[in-house]
């Protein structure tokens, strides 16, 4: 049982007497493999595009930040310059 490696799933069947049968046996086989190997990429991707979202939900929150402070400063100096004129 050491060197025997673990089967998942149902056991495969026997190779099939008849040429066609077999056939679709092999391109199932196939077909199936391809699918989980496209599940893999896609999902890799998935992820990948879940990351840059984050960077990019990360940036535009500091440059909100940024720019509130801008606005803030801007909104401050007006207030200031309106104060330290003189009345006639």
């Amino acid at each position: 049982m050491e060197g025997e490696k673990k089967q998942r799933g149902r056991p495969r069947k026997e190779t099939a007497t008849d040429e066609a049968t077999q056939k679709k046996r092999d391109y199932q086989r196939t077909y199936q493999e391809s699918r989980k190997n496209k599940i893999t990429e896609l999902n890799e991707k998935i992820k990948e595009c879940e990351d840059d979202l984050k960077k990019m939900k990360a940036e535009r929150k500091e440059l909100r930040e940024m720019a509130r402070k801008k606005l803030s400063d801007i909104k401050r100096t007006k207030q200031e310059k309106k104060s330290n004129k003189i009345p006639m």
